[in-house]
């Protein structure tokens, strides 16, 4: 099982469509939504104008993906689910859980044949493979908290922000970590409208601060 992120403006059905033979499950934020949903004679395809929390996406790449999507109105909360044509990201992280053959052996490139094995018959109660991939990401997240506590006030040595950090920009307020590559961030405000923007570390001045939960806090102030 592996983790990506979907960089925001790439297309999300494109980018998993890149990892044929695993088992997709995704959540974020999405922009520019097709979804295909059925009708009474045929299915219909229904356009999403603006951002919608991506609450659930799941399914084998290059598809069908079906999704759920929630979305604040001034009708209340939308929540709607089909089967996800095009998105894209704006803040997207995907968990891909290899795919496995009828014979329980994870899914290679083809090689010497060898011989078939009886496999037990999968026990009703047993966990969908989407479900599996999602205990797995929660089992490295607990993981990371309990050898990082981050509400403390240790230092862990690092003091560059990373993916999932929170931040607290001088001009653009408290914003999220998109993504880090220890010269640039790609950081989205939480209070405002949700925009992505791309800062230079060295432009900056970046002071740790205390962490909520497993959120690791920075500071980040225009270097004089």
């Amino acid at each position: 099982m592996k983790l990506i992120e979907i960089e925001p403006g790439e297309d999300v059905v494109s980018a998993l469509a890149a990892h044929a033979g695993h088992w997709a499950a995704a959540n974020g934020h999405v922009e520019g939504v097709e979804l295909r949903v059925p009708s009474e004679s045929s299915d219909v395809t229904r356009a999403l104008r603006g951002r919608w929390t991506l609450v659930s996406l799941a399914g084998a790449p290059p598809g069908p993906l079906t999704a759920s999507l929630a979305r604040s109105s001034d009708a209340g909360l939308l929540l709607l689910g089909g089967v996800l044509v095009k998105a894209r990201s704006a803040g997207v992280t995907a968990a891909l859980l290899r795919a496995l053959r009828d014979d329980g052996e994870t899914a290679r490139e083809p090689g010497p044949a060898r011989p078939r094995r009886d496999v037990p018959a999968a026990r009703p109660d047993a966990p969908s493979p989407a479900a599996t991939a999602w205990s797995e990401v929660a089992a490295a997240s607990d993981a990371r908290v309990d050898s990082d506590p981050m509400g403390d006030d240790e230092d862990d040595g690092d003091d560059v922000p990373r993916a999932g950090d929170r931040v607290d920009h001088f001009s653009f307020g408290v914003c999220e970590v998109l993504m880090s590559d220890g010269e640039r961030l790609k950081i989205r405000d939480l209070k405002g409208p949700g925009r992505v923007r791309e800062i230079a570390l060295s432009a900056l001045v970046v002071e740790r601060t205390k962490s909520q939960g497993p959120k690791r806090g920075f500071r980040l102030l225009r270097r004089t």
